[in-house]
């Protein structure tokens, strides 16, 4: 599993981001498996369900629990943390509670309470003792409902400025239904969308910045939001 240590900037320091594949050993000194529940990947996504499950409507019964995707150490101004992608849908106020309507007489992607069930893209990190420290939920500008299905890429951008890219997925939740396998899987988009961070009184702070790519936009890699960001730096 590939992830990214960061080691970014404050007023005094250099800027150097690292990427490694340093997570803790799987294996003791012995050639024992470390147990799951004592490794830091399972301590990450246990901390992430919990974080998550505190912000989505989803009632803990339903199919659609917040979703882990790869997750990363970020090492800022040389404390580790770590990084952790989940989609899920988010409660508009704290009392939202959605439950997936599979009548078969129902518009699809609705909540037997009425609303439309969507799904939003979040980034949380967390301190070295699995803490949540800091939070964002990444807003693209579509004219419609979507349904972010998906974070496959999180890179950096201009090193001085604290920056990552993330490449998120997501559809329509009224798209038509594909009618013929050549159209299974079309119509999902991706955009990749620039993130700052900065340490501040024991908490990150995480801010989007549509400046320079926009939102939305149709850099589907970090590879093309990278150049494109270079140049609207320029």
């Amino acid at each position: 599993m590939m992830f990214f240590l960061f080691a970014l900037t404050t007023t005094t320091s250099i800027a150097e981001v690292k990427i490694s594949s340093d997570w803790q050993t799987r294996y003791q000194a012995d050639g024992s498996r470390v147990p799951d529940s004592q490794h830091e990947i399972s301590h990450l996504e246990k901390a992430s369900t919990v974080a998550a499950d505190k912000k989505t409507a989803m009632p803990l019964s339903s199919t659609f629990r917040p979703e882990h995707h790869l997750g990363f150490k970020l090492r800022l101004d040389g404390t580790l943390f770590y990084l952790e992608p989940m989609t899920f849908m988010r409660k508009s106020r704290l009392d939202e509670v959605c439950t997936p309507d599979y009548n078969k007489d129902a518009l699809r992607y609705t909540c037997v309470e009425g609303q439309r069930h969507t799904s939003d893209c979040h980034l949380f990190i967390f301190d070295q003792n699995f803490a949540e420290v800091g939070y964002r939920d990444l807003n693209i500008k579509e004219p419609y409902q979507y349904f972010c299905n998906a974070m496959p890429a999180i890179g950096t951008g201009k090193k001085t400025d604290n920056e990552l890219l993330v490449t998120v997925q997501y559809f329509p939740i009224d798209r038509k239904l594909a009618s013929k396998m050549s159209e299974m899987g079309s119509g999902w988009k991706r955009m990749t969308i620039l993130v700052r961070i900065k340490s501040e009184n024991g908490k990150i702070i995480v801010e989007q910045d549509d400046s320079c790519l926009g939102n939305p936009n149709s850099y589907e890699d970090i590879a093309s939001a990278r150049k494109a960001l270079a140049v609207c730096q320029h």
